[in-house]
C-alpha cells in the first residue's frame, strides 16, 4: 500500500494584465437481496483520497511549489461505479498518519451484490461520493458537480469542491482487491484581495466572482479515456463563504472550479458586505491564464477603485444554475437521479407540503418539509430537510429561511441569504 502523499508542483504564468506576473502553483452501499452472491473488493489509494486538504506549501527555493495533498476525517466517503453500471459509496478507512497527525494511508472495502457486469471488470470512481452524480457509458465516463457555493478556509479550498477521479486496471474475473490512483479533475484558485474597506460596523459576508463568457461551476461530464469535461448544466458563477477568512487582513481566498480558460476575459469580483452592500471590481486577467485540472493560478486585485454597489438581487442565486430536483447546501451537493430515484409528495391539512426524493437500491430518503402548496415566485417560508441514508440521519430536520427565486410549473428554485439552494415540487 502506497503513502497517500500528492504533490502538485508551480510554474510561473502571467497573472492579471495590471498586475504584472503572477504565479501558477500547480497543485450508497447496495442491500443484499436474497440468493445473491455478494461481491466485496478492498480498494487501496496509492495518492490521494476523498475529500481532501492542502497542506502547507513547500519552496524549493528554485522557484518551484508543492502543495501535499491529505486526508480529512470529514466526509470520507467515495463513490464507485462498476463498468459504468452499479454504484455504490464506500467509507474510508484511515490506516496511518504522519508526525503531523496528517492521514497519509488509507484504504476502503465496497460491496457489489445482483451484478450484471461482464468480462472485464472495472471499476469508476469519484471522491466526494457528494461530487458524483451518476455514470454513463455511452459517454464513458461520469457526470459530476462541483459546488457553485463553496467554504474554504485560510490555508485550502472546501473539501466538497476538490474533486478526483480513479479508474483501476480490467479484471478478467471479479477481483477482491484494487489499487487505484487518483487524479484531480479541478482547477483551483488563489486569490487575494488588497484594500477592501466595507465601512465602520461593517463585515464582509462572502465573496462572489462572475464570468460571463466561462462556465466554471455546475454540473459537467468527465471521459475517462482522455480525461476531458464536457458541459452538462454548467454556471458561471462561485459564491464563497468567507466565515473562515478574514478578507479585510489579506487572507487568501481558496476556490475551485471546473478548468477554464478565463485568460483574456472578464471576472466580475464581488465583495459582500453585511449592509446589504457589495464592493465590485471587474478584471480582465492576462491572455495566457489557464485554470487547469490539478494546478493552482494565484493572483490579487486591488479592490481601491472598487464601486459600492447594491447588493446583488436574489435572481443572481447559485441554485438558478441546475434545474434537477435536489438540495445545493453549502457542504455537499444532495441531487436528483432521473435513472434510478423516486418522487413522492404528500399534502398535509395546514396547506403544505412535503416533497421525497427516495433512492430505493441505496436505502436514502430525502425529504422538503413545510412547502406552501400556493407557494409562488417571491415567497418565504422555512423550509425543513432531512436526509436519511440507510440507517444514519446524516440531515436531521434543519430548517432553512428560504425565498422562491423561480418558479416552473410544479417546480420550485428556492434560496437563502448564505447560498442554500433547493429545487422541490410544490
Amino acid at each position: 500500500m502506497k503513502a497517500l502523499y500528492y504533490c502538485i508542483g508551480i510554474s510561473l504564468v502571467l497573472g492579471l494584465a495590471s498586475c504584472g506576473q503572477r504565479e501558477a502553483e500547480q497543485a450508497q452501499k447496495a442491500p443484499v437481496q436474497e440468493q445473491e452472491k455478494e461481491y466485496r473488493v478492498h480498494f487501496t489509494t496509492g495518492t490521494v483520497e476523498t475529500k481532501t486538504t492542502f497542506g502547507d506549501a513547500v519552496d524549493d527555493g528554485a522557484g518551484h511549489v508543492t502543495y501535499p495533498a491529505y486526508w480529512t476525517a470529514n466526509d470520507r466517503s467515495v463513490m464507485i461505479s462498476l463498468n459504468y453500471e452499479q454504484a455504490v459509496t464506500a467509507g474510508v478507512d484511515a490506516d496511518k498518519t504522519d508526525g503531523d497527525g496528517h492521514i497519509i494511508r488509507a484504504s476502503f472495502d465496497a460491496s457489489f451484490t445482483g451484478i450484471e457486469a461482464s468480462n472485464p471488470y472495472r471499476f469508476y470512481l469519484v471522491s466526494p461520493a457528494s461530487a458524483f452524480m451518476w455514470p454513463s457509458a455511452t459517454r464513458s465516463g461520469v457526470s459530476f458537480f462541483v459546488p457553485g457555493t463553496q467554504k474554504p478556509t485560510a490555508a485550502s479550498v472546501d473539501e466538497a469542491a476538490q474533486i478526483l477521479v480513479a479508474r483501476s486496471d480490467a479484471y478478467t474475473a471479479m477481483p477482491e482487491a484494487v489499487e487505484v490512483d487518483f487524479d484531480h479533475i479541478t482547477a483551483y484558485g488563489k486569490l487575494t484581495l488588497n484594500n477592501v474597506n466595507p465601512g465602520t460596523g461593517v463585515s464582509v459576508e462572502s465573496v462572489t466572482l462572475w464570468s460571463e463568457n466561462q462556465s466554471i461551476a455546475g454540473s459537467w461530464y468527465y471521459k475517462f479515456s482522455d480525461g476531458s469535461i464536457q458541459e452538462k448544466e454548467p454556471s458561471g458563477s462561485l459564491e464563497i463563504n468567507t466565515e473562515n477568512i478574514n478578507v479585510v487582513a489579506g487572507d487568501p481566498i481558496w476556490f475551485a472550479c471546473a478548468p477554464a480558460g478565463l485568460g483574456g476575459k472578464p471576472l466580475k469580483i464581488a465583495v459582500n458586505l453585511s449592509n446589504g452592500k457589495a464592493l465590485v471590481r471587474t478584471i480582465t486577467l492576462n491572455s495566457t491564464v489557464n485554470f487547469a485540472a490539478g494546478k493552482i493560478i494565484r493572483f490579487s486585485v486591488n479592490m481601491a477603485s472598487a464601486t459600492l454597489e447594491d447588493r446583488a438581487a436574489a435572481t443572481d442565486a447559485p441554485v438558478l444554475a441546475f434545474s434537477d430536483y435536489g438540495a445545493f447546501l453549502l457542504s455537499q451537493n444532495l441531487v436528483y437521479n432521473s435513472t434510478t430515484d423516486q418522487l413522492s409528495r404528500e399534502y398535509a391539512a395546514d396547506g403544505t407540503v412535503t416533497f421525497a426524493i427516495v433512492a430505493p437500491a441505496e436505502i436514502q430518503t430525502l425529504e422538503f418539509s413545510g412547502i406552501p402548496a400556493d407557494a409562488m415566485l417571491g415567497d418565504a417560508f422555512t423550509l425543513h430537510l432531512t436526509y436519511v441514508s440507510g440507517n444514519t440521519t446524516e440531515i436531521d430536520d434543519v430548517s432553512y429561511s428560504v425565498t422562491v427565486v423561480r418558479e416552473d410549473g410544479p417546480k420550485l428554485w428556492l434560496a437563502d441569504a448564505a447560498g442554500n439552494g433547493f429545487i422541490v415540487k410544490r
